[in-house]
């Protein structure tokens, strides 16, 4: 259960609060491993964004931040990558534009570039820069990741539809 609620269409499902109650029970459960559990936390962090319920979302995001650093069996790449994307929006709404930098830091040092995790860490950090209000840093950052996607896809400038000139201008 806990591997659909990672997909992107899942809280536009308008799943029933029973599930909701089934995910928190799995996050607070010291008998589950540290990845189920931060993905629970992971889950509920989303649902908080989405009713924009930052305090909820902060608790979430400290509950990752304690099962990932206390590194249990299965805590990897992915899991830090998963905790980093969801300090970003976090760092971004307190407006700590330094931790936002500092954990993109960190964690792209971790990573092997390109990659899956790669892509969506930058992709993270964008959405923490436009949250702290950093357009004119989120523009360049945001570009550059597409560029990232159109080379992963094999793509070029004339493979996209509509104007793509004032993309590359500066800000």
């Amino acid at each position: 259960m806990l591997e659909i609620t990672s997909q992107e269409g899942f809280y536009e499902g308008g799943f029933p609060r029973e599930l909701r109650t089934v995910i928190a029970d799995v996050a607070q459960d010291p008998g589950r491993d540290a990845v189920d559990r931060l993905d629970a936390h992971s889950a509920l962090a989303s649902w908080a964004y989405g009713e924009t319920n930052w305090e909820a979302y902060a608790r979430h995001v400290h509950a990752m931040e304690v099962l990932a650093s206390e590194g249990g069996s299965g805590i990897g790449p992915r899991e830090k990558v998963l905790v980093a994307i969801r300090q970003f929006p976090l760092h971004g709404h307190t407006g700590d534009n330094e931790a936002l930098d500092a954990t993109f830091r960190t964690a792209l040092a971790e990573l092997l570039a390109p990659s899956l995790l790669e892509r969506s860490l930058r992709y993270g950090y964008v959405q923490g820069l436009y949250h702290a209000g950093s357009y004119r840093a989120a523009g360049p950052a945001a570009l550059e990741l597409a560029d990232a996607y159109c080379v992963h896809l094999g793509l070029d400038l004339a493979n996209l539809h509509g104007p793509t000139e004032a993309l590359h201008k500066p800000v």
